[in-house]
């Protein structure tokens, strides 16, 4: 589910005569929101920007109920309305790149995310997002660029150590794939889609005893692939032949 938006207490209190109705239907909307009941909470953060038509989170939290709904095209026109009242709303930013990205506006994705890393350079969910986008599009250089950069700002990001690993797979660096997928595993130990990549790997560098090892350890952690590769890869016969 989206990220929401929750007013602090006092934000309306330098508004008109209704800001506590408002503030009281905002709320009621986010519980709605969080209870899964996207068109009541459409209907009250409507109601929130009737009364107060300059609040950015209403028109943000309105857009990310309607996303659930996939009512992408009135998501998008939320999350621009929001925009164009906070100017340095990052979440909007982030949720309406999301929503171009379903519409297969790739280009529009990457700006709204540059908007909002040019905003805050810091969060490093927004370079991961950008690497991901770029490695869907064959941008390989690009891609390891941003996971470099995510992992930069936050060394314990396991999944931007794995995806940087799945990139140089594709880039065929499966060497220093390995490496990613070893710094995944190190940092999160129940990370199965981690040890079945790198035992595919492994295995096709030639270290096919190690790589089984994995494979079976992705098994046990629950992976749906691991034992189909078990099957194929590391019975008696197929280790004897390598």
């Amino acid at each position: 589910m989206n990220r929401i938006l929750f007013l602090v207490v006092g934000l309306f209190s330098v508004m008109n005569v209704y800001s506590q109705s408002a503030e009281e239907i905002f709320n009621n909307g986010n519980t709605k929101i969080d209870n899964g009941d996207y068109k009541a909470a459409i209907e009250d953060f409507t109601k929130v920007i009737e009364i107060l038509p300059y609040l950015a989170e209403a028109y943000y939290n309105r857009g990310s109920a309607k996303q659930e709904l996939h009512d992408f095209k009135g998501a998008i026109d939320d999350y621009t309305k929001s925009i164009e009242l906070k100017p340095d709303f990052i979440e909007a930013y982030s949720n309406r790149s999301t929503v171009k990205g379903i519409l297969g506006d790739s280009a529009g994705q990457i700006s709204d995310l540059n908007k909002a890393v040019e905003i805050n350079p810091g969060k490093p969910e927004l370079y991961y997002n950008l690497a991901n986008i770029k490695a869907a599009m064959h941008d390989y250089a690009n891609s390891i660029w941003d996971y470099n950069k995510a992992i930069e700002l936050n060394p314990n990001y396991s999944q931007a150590y794995f995806n940087r690993g799945m990139t140089k797979i594709d880039t065929k660096e499966k060497g220093s794939a390995i490496l990613d997928f070893n710094r995944a595993i190190e940092i999160n130990p129940e990370f199965s889609e981690a040890y079945y990549n790198r035992g595919i790997a492994r295995y096709e560098i030639g270290e096919q005893k190690d790589g089984c090892l994995d494979l079976k350890k992705a098994k046990e952690l629950g992976d749906p692939l691991a034992q189909r590769a078990i099957e194929l890869l590391c019975s008696k016969t197929n280790l004897s032949k390598n």
